[in-house]
């Protein structure tokens, strides 16, 4: 999933969206996609995703995509970025 903010190329970074077991997938993935030159805006939960999103959920803002230069990041890394994700769920749920 990609973000979104009101003014082209000012705004960058992943952000997770969590309750649950959810805390330790989203901080393995965004550990692991740190690297790869995308950095973390915050892990947290909402009122709207906690009372409306059952079990152990993350939804990942992977980073912003009317960022230029982020979303050619994104592109060029794209299997580096699918596995660090795969990575992080695996750690995660374990």
């Amino acid at each position: 999933h990609l973000n979104s903010c009101e003014i082209d190329n000012s705004a960058k970074g992943c952000e997770a969206f969590t309750n649950g077991k959810g805390w330790s997938v989203a901080n393995n993935i965004s550990n692991n996609i740190k690297p790869l030159g995308i950095s973390s805006r915050k892990i947290c939960s909402t009122p709207y995703y906690t009372k409306n999103i059952k079990g152990n959920t993350v939804l990942f803002e992977l980073g912003f995509i009317n960022n230029d230069k982020e979303i050619e990041n994104i592109i060029s890394n794209e299997d580096a970025i699918v596995d660090a994700i795969v990575d992080g769920i695996i750690a995660g749920i374990k």
